[in-house]
């Protein structure tokens, strides 16, 4: 078992609205507190965030009330008392959770995405996007003393960790307990070509077609970009 000790190098912390994402220029995240975040620097509160700013690049954060991040293509929502810290790299958000629950909505233009949690770095490959929806995935990170769950109530996700390659679906969720057990989701072959064959999806590249007769919905892939290991667990 890895010991969660300096998860938060560079990371990313937010709050989830169901309303549509907004754009916003140069991909910059900005935080909207539901009250006030502290930051958090060797176990001691440094500071505070009272109203809409820059996300914090690189700090541990803990929210009082929940919390709302936005950045082009992706929003999330920490609940209240969320542990967590965030990253903008050029082509991909970090986001690490040390206990509590994130909720997000990610569309299929966003920078790819990776939650780093105390047992293990899930990193999203693909966001495939139900043609009848909003144009985004839903979903949640959980984490407590028992492990952690990713679970989706909107679209798909194919992720990986661990040497795992799985689709998170609505009703579906993935749970890494902290003894190492892997329990929910749909194991998917690895490798490149046809694509993978899902309940209700079909991925082949950069295109998915959800449900017959259902349309065409983008994904966006991040097989090709490596997760860096963020921290000791």
């Amino acid at each position: 078992m890895k010991k969660f000790g300096e998860m938060f190098a560079p990371i990313l912390a937010a709050v989830l609205i169901a309303q549509p994402i907004v754009a916003i220029a140069g991909n910059t995240g900005r935080i909207i507190p539901n009250g006030k975040i502290g930051i958090i620097s060797e176990g001691k509160e440094v500071g505070q965030i009272k109203s809409e700013a820059p996300v914090p690049e690189g700090s541990l954060m803990v929210c009082d009330g929940n919390c709302i991040m936005q950045a082009h293509g992706l929003q999330l929502v920490a609940q209240d008392k969320s542990v967590f810290a965030v990253t903008e790299a050029s082509e991909r958000w970090d986001v690490a959770v040390k206990n509590g629950r994130i909720d997000f909505g990610v569309k299929a233009d966003s920078k790819s995405l990776a939650f780093h949690t105390p047992t293990d770095v899930i990193q999203v490959q693909q966001v495939i996007v139900p043609a009848s929806s909003e144009g985004l995935v839903r979903g949640s990170v959980t984490v407590t003393d028992k492990g952690t769950e990713l679970a989706v109530t909107e679209g798909m996700l194919k992720v990986a960790y661990n040497g795992t390659q799985q689709v998170v679906q609505p009703g579906e969720p993935i749970v890494l307990a902290q003894t190492g057990a892997v329990t929910g989701g749909t194991a998917v072959a690895g490798g490149t070509g046809a694509g993978i064959t899902t309940t209700g999806a079909i991925v082949a590249g950069t295109v998915a077609v959800v449900g017959i007769g259902a349309g065409v919905a983008a994904t966006a892939g991040s097989d090709s970009n490596e997760v860096q290991q963020l921290s000791k667990f």
